[in-house]
């Protein structure tokens, strides 16, 4: 095998290993004759046609469903219709991969790029993505890929390193909330284990919210963490803000301090209000290290997706606790 066929080899195993399930049509393999293998994120002068991207998104949610984290590439396929490139998406077109992926920072990049341009967009509602520009620039002429967070003079000390949780180096198990509507319920269990070093029963304290009526199978406002926090947390108090005013940094340092912890209120993958907890933040490579009470797991999330998702709350996003 040549020098070239091992790296094609080796880095089709590399797509594989991230990728969905979903990456080809059920049966169909990678062609022997690719022509190439690249990394499309950094390149200029190209562009991605609007139904590739939801394509690529469709592939995205599935992978992080099932395996409660998200794809490290993306790979990019296109439509062919007897056997040509045709945009006309049908029945009896077939999609053919084309060798050129993007990393997940910058797909994440482009989808925060494409909300702020339409406002938030549905890639499963058509009308949502009549919005979008048929064909996207993979790189905005001029400009290089912003960074995640514009990060404050004076906090300097936030940049490339690894933020994480302070005091204990464990964290609150269950990982998974023990109901669909729970969140905010596990989520303060997070805190107090956090800060108070208090294991709390999430079932007994979910039970004991249901029957005064903080929650219901609804789930709960943001009221029942100030209900909470006076019945086992006394010692915390309690304030609200935006992500945004808050800032990257000002989150890791709350996460990195013992005394403190913050609760995020974001619309989970663009669908329903979820709270939420970050255990870390990596600004060296613009991610965040979700706690996933949804998902069994603990996982690294991209920092354009949870803005996207804390964006879309009309309450302030970051529910803060410290010690008095």
């Amino acid at each position: 095998m040549s020098e070239i066929e091992e790296f094609k080899k080796a880095v089709k195993e590399f797509i594989d290993n991230y990728e969905n399930e979903t990456l080809t049509p059920e049966g169909e393999e990678h062609p022997d004759n690719w022509p190439y293998i690249r990394d499309i994120s950094d390149s200029t002068n190209t562009y991605i046609h609007r139904e590739a991207l939801v394509d690529m998104t469709k592939r995205f949610d599935a992978y992080n469903e099932d395996h409660g984290n998200s794809p490290l590439v993306i790979s990019r396929r296109d439509p062919l219709r007897d056997g040509l490139l045709d945009w006309r998406i049908g029945d009896d077109s077939s999609w053919s991969l084309t060798g050129d992926y993007l990393r997940l920072d910058k797909y994440l990049e482009i989808w925060q790029r494409l909300d702020v341009f339409g406002g938030v967009l549905n890639p499963y509602v058509q009308d949502d993505v009549n919005q979008i520009p048929e064909w996207i620039p993979i790189i905005i002429e001029g400009s290089s890929t912003p960074s995640p967070e514009p990060v404050p003079p004076e906090s300097t000390d936030c940049n490339g390193e690894v933020w994480q949780w302070g005091g204990t180096s464990t964290i609150y198990e269950p990982h998974h909330q023990v109901t669909d509507w729970n969140c905010s319920i596990h989520a303060f269990c997070e805190v107090a284990f956090k800060c108070n070093d208090l294991d709390l029963s999430e079932g007994n304290v979910t039970d004991d919210a249901f029957n005064k009526g903080w929650i219901s199978y609804s789930g709960a406002g943001h009221d029942i963490f100030y209900k909470l926090r006076d019945k086992y947390t006394p010692n915390l108090d309690i304030t609200e803000r935006n992500l945004s005013d808050l800032t990257w940094c000002g989150l890791a340092k709350l996460i990195a301090s013992k005394d403190s912890a913050v609760i995020l209120h974001g619309m989970y993958k663009n669908t329903w209000g979820h709270y939420f907890r970050e255990g870390a933040v990596d600004f060296d490579n613009g991610t965040v290290y979700d706690l996933g009470s949804l998902s069994d797991g603990l996982m690294w999330r991209g920092m354009y997706e949870v803005e996207s998702w804390c964006a879309q709350i009309s309450q302030p996003s970051c529910i803060i606790f410290k010690r008095k």
